[in-house]
């Protein structure tokens, strides 16, 4: 959109700021109304992206605690309730993969493969309809931006639904073992 924007870049502690002035490409013809209601439905994706990118940060963030907790576990090995909980630690990491693949997909298919049911081919869909034009958004452009939508809200619901399940009951059973950090370790007797 045509206009002036500010433009803050940001490292570490060092901030610089200035104003940009974007001006209408004159090759194009230009109808305000219509570059508005694109913006705007550009901006209502914003959303659903935000979105999509949490649910992945949880699954990242669940498997880090995975791989924590399976060096607990083997740290921990004999121990009553260990086998029972690197099983469920086993279930966990198959799930969490794939919900990962529900957001992108399985990156160990060779060749050109695409996955209707992945959010990122919804997303890249979206994009390929919503490329840059001063033209109205359209019905195709409606359909696909609600197809994306409903895809992130399935694909989130089914990563909350494993969140607040079978890993709120994995935690659980893990702090409920009170599994050891440490062994003990004892000092090198000294012939005297």
């Amino acid at each position: 959109m045509p206009g002036t924007y500010t433009v803050r870049l940001t490292y570490g502690d060092t901030t610089a700021e200035t104003s940009i002035k974007v001006l209408h490409d004159p090759r194009m013809e230009m109808n305000k109304e219509n570059m508005q209601a694109r913006a705007d439905m550009q901006d209502a994706m914003m959303a659903p992206i935000a979105q999509a990118t949490a649910a992945m940060d949880r699954l990242r963030d669940a498997q880090k605690s995975l791989k924590r907790m399976n060096g607990l576990l083997a740290a921990n090995e004999g121990e009553e309730g260990v086998e029972e909980l690197q099983k469920q630690a086993r279930a966990a990491k198959d799930s969490l993969k794939k919900l990962m693949f529900r957001f992108v997909s399985d990156d160990s298919k060779q060749g050109i493969y695409r996955d209707p049911n992945v959010v990122t081919a919804d997303l890249w869909q979206m994009r390929a309809y919503f490329s840059i034009s001063s033209q109205p958004t359209n019905t195709t452009q409606d359909f696909v931006a609600e197809k994306f939508k409903a895809s992130v809200e399935e694909a989130v619901k089914e990563v909350n639904a494993f969140l607040e399940g079978d890993w709120k009951a994995l935690e659980k059973a893990v702090l409920e073992a009170d599994l050891a950090f440490f062994k003990s370790v004892e000092s090198v007797p000294m012939d005297e």
